[in-house]
């Protein structure tokens, strides 16, 4: 839903999109950063593109470095 409305953008990758920018906003490779996708505050155990969604649940995505 979120490459349908243009939200995020992305390289396919062996496990799935890899997320290179939101909302218009690129990470820096430079800097090390990428975007860590929460779940009712817990980080994503399952790729972005196969996360199941259910009424209720409250997503965040987070620009991080490592």
């Amino acid at each position: 839903a979120l490459e349908a409305e243009n939200l995020i953008d992305g390289d396919e990758s062996e496990f799935g999109l890899f997320v290179t920018s939101v909302n218009g906003i690129k990470v820096d490779n430079s800097k090390n950063e990428w975007w860590c996708f929460k779940k009712d505050g817990q980080d994503l155990l399952t790729g972005v593109d196969t996360t199941p969604i259910a009424d209720g649940d409250s997503f965040e995505i987070v620009l991080s470095t490592y």
